[in-house]
C-alpha cells in the first residue's frame, strides 16, 4: 500500500502548477516541524538529497 501513496503522490505532483514563494515558505515550515522518520520517507533519493543540500548551502554561503 504504501508503495501506491507514493505512486499516486508522484503523480498528482507532476501535473501540478508551480509553488509560489509564499508556499516554499509554509513548505520549509512544515519540513522543519516533521519527526525525524517522517524526513526519511519524505525524499529517500539521496541525488536529490544531494543537490537539496549543496544548493542549500550554496544559497546560505551567498547571503
Amino acid at each position: 500500500m504504501e508503495q501506491g501513496v507514493y505512486d499516486l503522490l508522484d503523480t498528482v505532483a507532476s501535473k501540478c502548477r508551480s509553488m509560489t514563494t509564499p508556499e516554499k515558505i509554509e513548505l520549509g515550515r512544515r519540513i522543519r516541524k516533521l519527526p525525524e522518520t517522517a524526513l526519511d520517507h519524505m525524499v529517500e533519493d539521496d541525488t536529490t538529497l544531494w543537490r537539496l543540500y549543496y544548493y542549500v548551502e550554496t544559497a546560505l554561503k551567498a547571503k
